[in-house]
């Protein structure tokens, strides 16, 4: 993977679990609406034959549980990319690639952003992409 891959990631992870993060929340509300109708009188069988408001409450914990763990993935993702772009020295170079990998910007706006030139930001851009190329190596040398 390369520097550009790896870090263009964090974008989508950031996505990926605010979406994820809407749907428990969903996910919690609706549990919260099973549990009132269950203390206003729905009858709740825990025995055979069937028990369709359990398996409801069931279905909406294992969906819960599902959305969490892919959220921990995602976030994991993030927190990777993030501490690549820590190890950078040049703090010039991280901003040029947090604007344009984590915020989605472009070069054009990291460098309105920034108060410098775009060739200046092309520039920082590709000096970071090389150390976090170099980050990369030397974490798949020490795993």
């Amino acid at each position: 993977m390369t520097a550009k891959q790896y870090l263009s990631q964090a974008y989508r992870a950031i996505e990926k679990a605010a979406e994820l993060r809407k749907q428990i929340e969903r996910l919690n509300d609706e549990m919260a609406r099973l549990g009132r109708s269950i203390t206003e009188g729905s009858k709740v069988q825990f025995t055979p034959p069937k028990d369709p408001m359990g398996d409801r409450v069931a279905d909406v914990v294992d969906k819960i549980a599902a959305r969490e763990k892919q959220l921990a993935r995602w976030e994991d993702i993030l927190y990777s990319v993030e501490d690549a772009l820590n190890s950078l020295d040049c703090v010039t170079c991280y901003k040029v690639l947090h604007g344009k990998y984590v915020q989605d910007m472009t070069l054009p706006e990291v460098a309105t952003e920034l108060g410098y030139s775009i060739h200046q930001v092309k520039r920082m851009h590709t000096v970071g992409l090389a150390e976090i190329e170099a980050f990369l190596q030397s974490e798949k040398l020490g795993a």
